[in-house]
């Protein structure tokens, strides 16, 4: 017998097959760092090394407001994503809501692409570090340094601009030196 996939079924495992790569993304290249920064996670092999051992001991345990509001945006959208997918999968569940669910679902995991892939290319065009979080119309970026020039301002809204299509008055950044 052959079972042949119909497009709602198509569009569940298309629609994994992304998240799953996010979040495949998101702990190879950004958790591994927030575990060993913020919980201390790491085994002795790596604390016994000099080269990857704080000056301070104390840094270790130190808050980063970088990576904790990293983790707690991922917190939020697994919250999110959770309560989607139930939505998604509850035979309660009308048609239009399971409609719009899905869209927002989509809308989640392009947001998530699309917030790294800003602090990605900020942090590669020289800024120490930043993060990003896209609203309906506006995008938010905050940014690690002691000021920023009316130059660097432009090239943050041009980057932020290029990977939303969000105009640059619609474009917040704020400072936060470290």
């Amino acid at each position: 017998m052959i079972v042949t996939p119909n497009r709602g079924s198509l569009f569940k495992v298309l629609l994994f097959a992304i998240m799953l790569g996010a979040l495949l993304y998101y702990v190879v290249e950004m958790r591994p760092l927030a575990r060993k920064e913020i919980m201390g996670w790491a085994s002795d092999e790596e604390v016994a090394v000099p080269a990857l051992a704080p000056a301070d001991p104390a840094t270790l345990f130190k808050a980063d407001f970088f990576i904790d509001y990293r983790l707690e945006r991922e917190r939020v959208r697994g919250e999110q994503l959770e309560l989607l997918r139930e939505i998604i999968n509850s035979p309660n569940t009308d048609e239009t809501t399971r409609k719009e669910a899905n869209l927002r679902w989509l809308r989640i995991a392009a947001d998530i692409g699309r917030e790294n892939e800003i602090e990605n290319l900020l942090r590669a065009k020289g800024f120490e570090d930043a993060v990003a979080f896209i609203y309906d119309s506006a995008v938010v970026v905050v940014m690690k340094a002691k000021d920023l020039t009316q130059i660097e301002a432009a090239r943050v809204a041009e980057i932020v601009t290029k990977c939303t299509g969000v105009r640059a008055e619609a474009i917040s950044v704020i400072i936060k030196p470290q």
